[in-house]
């Protein structure tokens, strides 16, 4: 069985990953849509997130109350932190 197949079993038969793996993530949350319940099980886990989770247009961030991308993107950050 290959390295990723095995990683891939443990997930399957819900069992604890020790091996190193790297999640690549386009948004903040993204992480948790795609993987949900089983973040726990990876205890050796890098993750990187593309971008900082901010709109490229500001109206989405102004109607959520924000006053600049950059306090939506400190919000995302404090999310993730949570």
């Amino acid at each position: 069985m290959s390295p990723r197949a095995a990683i891939l079993d443990k997930l399957a038969t819900r069992r604890s990953v020790g091996e190193k793996v790297v999640i690549v993530a386009a948004h903040p949350d993204d992480e948790t849509i795609g993987l949900g319940a089983q973040l726990c099980r990876l205890e050796n886990a890098l993750l990187i997130h593309v971008t900082d989770g901010a709109p490229r247009d500001g109206r989405d961030a102004a109607a959520y109350g924000f006053a600049s991308l950059t306090d939506y993107a400190a919000a995302r950050r404090a999310e993730l932190a949570a």
